[in-house]
């Protein structure tokens, strides 16, 4: 059964911007370049940008099997629009495809209710078809496109979904 282990110290901060590297290191260089990899590493999953963003009221986990880190995801309520937005979400390559995000979805679901929040809301690269099949079949719909400038000459270019919970 997977778990979801709260990212608070900096040792725990350090082990999510390692597998952090690793995750985007595995996946990213194909889709979006391996300069603007290490950019978005840097800028948003860095030490310090993760002790920033949970500063700033962002919630980790290091999402665990069995006592293996597989990988992590993050998360901020917006109560204002009852939301709670899944700001990462990335497993490891070989832990892919085995029904874990469906479980991490359902806890998910439970912690944004908890909080008030009736829907989830994420971006996903619009080219990373694989993401986007998966937040379909997990009830995810397209409800809009994002274009982002993210500085240093690069851009997230992605499809904005949600989910409704209850």
């Amino acid at each position: 059964m997977v778990q979801l282990v709260t990212v608070q110290s900096i040792n725990e901060i350090n082990e999510l911007a390692n597998i952090a590297c690793t995750i985007w290191n595995e996946f990213f260089p194909s889709l979006i370049g391996q300069n603007q990899v290490d950019y978005m590493i840097k800028k948003f999953q860095s030490d310090d940008a993760i002790g920033a963003q949970i500063a700033d009221g962002y919630q980790y986990f290091l999402i665990t099997e069995e006592h293996n880190v597989i990988g992590y995801i993050g998360i901020v309520s917006i109560p204002n629009t009852k939301t709670m937005q899944i700001s990462k979400f990335y497993i490891l390559k070989d832990w892919r495809g085995k029904g874990y995000a469906r479980e991490i979805i359902i806890k998910i679901s439970s912690l944004a209710m908890s909080v008030d929040c009736n829907k989830l809301y994420l971006t996903v690269n619009k080219y990373n078809s694989s993401s986007i099949a998966a937040y379909q079949k997990l009830g995810f719909i397209t409800i809009g496109e994002l274009v982002m400038d993210i500085g240093n000459g690069f851009v997230m270019d992605d499809f904005e979904m949600e989910k409704k919970i209850t």
